[in-house]
């Protein structure tokens, strides 16, 4: 009797449970992989939401069925099981819209069947319900197609058109490439093999795992140059060690897509590559590695180009203005903004960013990333870019900003004017399309003509202060720019030699402002107290609290009447006629 009771009560709990079970999972329709059929109910109806972006993706197409209609597989990239409920594949112009309910169990396979009813033939498994009025069709010359969200606007994948359809083959994506980016290169799609519809027939295997895989090619090619080891890498992996002796190599693992990088330079040199990236159908041995060791960089090679003190993260890029690739020595090049300039231990190294610049390359530098400068630029800063000599720092390049800019840039690489307002483009040309800054910089002031031979003039009279040109020492500036330079106090200094014995006692200290394109001339008595020898030289000097930075120089083995620049502030120095105070 209790054996009979206690049956009764767990057949009571079973019926129970069973038809709760039921109820819960009634009109939930399930897409299992590999089940060779329509879409039917699950055993399981969890459901971890409506798939998003890249979860869900495109991966065989037909569009030029025999005796059928055209039709889009889908694959679920996840370990979960995504509602694709509403979900529309799309061409230009029209769309087939998936059923209320649908969802696609965890790595599984679909097929959106391109008809008003969306009702697939026996030939094509796990038929996803769907329906229009507009289907679709795909063109048999081939187009771009997305799969959207039930809103019709977010985009869950898209594929690029994939050219012309052979009739009655799919566009099969290769199974090893089952991700929203590998789908959108044409190389990683072929025409299907297999035959699903004899009747047809049709090429493919619609709601099942795709055949295709993408042949692989090894890649490798010719070394020269080098002097010592170094390490090559392909798509940023698969690492190549090669030594001073090597004439050639070959990555281990075959691919499709190549892209061979220098990961690792030689001590000393830089190697570039050239036929380096590419689409494989063959065997690769084109590729081709020249190591040379550049020159260093000199003074006047390199400037700054680009600069960002807002809008995300801070950024500086440096342009090498020559045609080959320098090399950028240690304790050498330094980066610096307004609140360091005056500490030379603070300065930022820049070999520790780089230990070269291609030719006409550019440099790109986010504040706070690795190997990078640390600090911040404000609303209201500079940016200088230094050379020491080993001596002394040379100002190499400069600007100063009043505001934030997003971002400040030359209109051409390393030599145009200022710019705010236009196209950022870190790490590439700059585009030319801002507006002009209103201010010069310190860089652009430059020495234009020099005279040490004042007083020897018949009839001069010794500081007289301009009244008679050129009758004493004096020394012409000029600024480069169209803009005027205000200069701030107790920064633009002259001297003569004394600078290089570090003697700071007569430095003279240039204030007022320099109009655009105009000179500046400075003369002994009036202005400095020094005098310019037979065999001298005239500094030009930035000084940020007790650093004296060069920012311009000339020197000189016997007395000139006039040492000048043609053209004015840039030009080569020669000797000639006295303009005293007027362009060369």
């Amino acid at each position: 009797m209790k054996k009979n009771f206690f049956m009764s009560i767990l057949m009571a709990l079973a019926l129970v449970f069973g038809l709760s079970y039921c109820a819960a999972n009634e009109g939930s329709s399930v897409v299992d992989a590999g089940t060779g059929g329509s879409s039917s109910s699950s055993s399981s109806s969890s459901s971890s939401g409506a798939a998003t972006a890249g979860q869900v993706i495109i991966t065989e197409i037909m569009g030029s069925a025999n005796g059928q209609e055209d039709w889009v597989e889908l694959y679920n990239t996840t370990g979960m099981e995504l509602s694709i409920a509403g979900f529309l594949v799309a061409d230009a112009g029209k769309q087939q819209t998936v059923a209320t309910g649908v969802t696609l169990a965890a790595n599984a396979y679909g097929v959106v069947y391109l008809s008003n009813d969306g009702v697939c033939p026996v030939s094509i498994s796990n038929c996803l319900s769907s329906a229009s009025t507009n289907s679709p069709g795909i063109s048999g010359s081939g187009e771009a197609l997305d799969l959207k969200a039930a809103d019709a606007a977010t985009i869950i994948d898209s594929v690029p058109s994939l050219g012309a359809f052979t009739a009655g083959k799919t566009k099969s994506l290769d199974n090893t490439k089952l991700n929203a980016t590998d789908n959108d290169t044409t190389g990683n799609w072929a025409d299907a093999t297999n035959v699903y519809d004899n009747s047809g027939p049709n090429n493919g295997t619609p709601g099942n795992a795709n055949t295709y895989t993408s042949p692989t090619y090894t890649i490798g090619g010719t070394v020269s140059g080098q002097t010592g080891a170094f390490t090559l890498q392909n798509n940023a992996g698969n690492d190549v060690n090669l030594t001073s002796s090597d004439a050639s190599f070959t990555f281990a693992t075959a691919v499709t897509s190549y892209n061979v990088t220098v990961k690792t330079q030689p001590s000393g040199q830089v190697c570039t590559v050239t036929n380096g990236s590419g689409t494989a159908t063959a065997n690769v041995t084109n590729v081709t590695v020249n190591c040379e060791t550049p020159a260093n960089a000199q003074k006047g090679d390199l400037k700054i180009n680009e600069v960002n003190s807002n809008g995300g993260t801070d950024y500086i890029e440096i342009f090498n203005t020559t045609a080959s690739t320098k090399a950028i020595e240690a304790g050498k090049w330094f980066l610096a903004d307004a609140g360091l300039i005056g500490t030379p231990a603070s300065y930022f190294d820049l070999s520790t960013f780089s230990a070269s610049i291609t030719a006409n390359g550019f440099l790109a530098l986010d504040s706070g990333a690795a190997n990078s400068f640390s600090f911040g630029l404000g609303n209201g800063d500079a940016v200088y870019l230094l050379y020491y000599d080993g001596t002394n720092y040379h100002m190499a390049d400069s600007i100063v900003f009043a505001a934030d800019v997003t971002p400040a840039q030359r209109s051409v690489n390393g030599a145009g004017v200022w710019q705010t307002g236009g196209t950022p483009s870190k790490g590439a040309s700059n585009t030319g399309n801002g507006t002009a800054m209103t201010t010069a910089n310190p860089t652009d002031i430059k020495l234009n003509e020099i005279n040490s031979n004042g007083g020897s003039t018949s009839g001069a009279t010794l500081g007289d202060g301009q009244t008679s040109a050129g009758s004493e020492d004096f020394v012409e500036l000029y600024n480069v720019n169209s803009q005027a330079y205000t200069i701030p106090a107790t920064t633009l200094y002259l001297l003569d030699n004394a600078f290089a014995t570090s003697t700071m006692t007569n430095e003279y200290a240039v204030a007022g402002s320099i109009s655009g394109t105009s000179v500046y001339t400075l003369e002994k008595v009036t202005n400095f107290s020094f005098g310019l020898g037979s065999a001298d030289s005239a500094y030009l000097l930035f000084k940020a609290g007790s650093t004296y930075i060069i920012l311009d120089s000339y020197s000189w083995s016997s007395h000139v009447t006039s040492a000048f620049r043609s053209p004015n502030g840039t030009g080569v120095w020669s000797t000639g006629v006295v303009t005293f105070n007027a362009a060369n």
